[in-house]
């Protein structure tokens, strides 16, 4: 793949961990009343339901259980790497087109979900 693709994939990397129970989304934030540039912030995501299936994976709805972001929802897909390799499909030009979809005109805001990032 080419830097450029590259770069852009890894712009919209998002720090988190995998667990059995939930994913662990880590961000930061300026923390200014204590005069600190960076102040860690956890969110963590438990799977509520599958939304949907496709030939590579699975799109679940998960909910904010624990953070800043409690009582919020999102739609994760998974992609299975190993599966898209065994049928020669190139995963990172998926999510590339998921990231290039990210910058829609407003017009299409109803009709696109959003992309946050990829872990």
């Amino acid at each position: 793949m080419a830097s450029a693709a590259s770069d852009l994939l890894a712009h919209f990397k998002l720090e988190a961990e995998i667990f059995p129970t939930h994913t662990s989304h880590i961000s930061y934030r300026n923390d200014q009343a204590r005069a600190r540039r960076k102040e860690k912030v956890e969110n963590r995501w438990y799977k509520d339901k599958v939304l949907g299936h496709g030939s590579f994976g699975e799109v679940c709805l998960e909910v904010c259980r624990q953070g800043d972001n409690i009582g919020d929802t999102r739609a994760v897909k998974k992609i299975e790497k190993v599966k898209m390799r065994s049928w020669e499909v190139d995963y990172e030009r998926e999510l590339l087109a998921l990231a290039k979809f990210s910058k829609v005109q407003d017009k299409e805001e109803d009709v696109l979900v959003k992309f946050f990032g990829l872990f």
